[in-house]
């Protein structure tokens, strides 16, 4: 997982906890890891294979929740796993953001 993390957006992370597992629907048999990556570092460029492309947009944890109450983001499973990492996030975000 950090190695991915590493190659598709160049950011290396001080800390990665697993959130969960999700399966497909009834048609698929796919299962979905999913992980939050907290503290991360830009360390290098992008390394993407052919024919893939990402875009980074760093953006803050509250614009995050933002996103995904307006339905701006694609993966449902992604937001309800790490709802409560993202909220004691926010959390935190707030307090740094208080000291300022």
């Amino acid at each position: 997982m950090c190695r991915e993390l590493l190659e598709e957006t160049g950011y290396t992370a001080g800390d990665v906890r697993e959130l969960g597992v999700a399966t497909g629907d009834a048609y698929t048999n796919g299962r979905w890891f999913y992980y939050i990556a907290t503290d991360c570092v830009k360390t290098s460029g992008q390394q993407l294979d052919d024919g893939e492309y990402v875009d980074v947009e760093l953006v803050s944890v509250s614009q995050l929740l933002e996103y995904a109450k307006r339905s701006e983001m694609t993966d449902t499973a992604a937001v309800l796993m790490a709802y409560d990492e993202l909220i004691a996030l926010s959390a935190l975000e707030g307090m740094v953001g208080d000291q300022k």
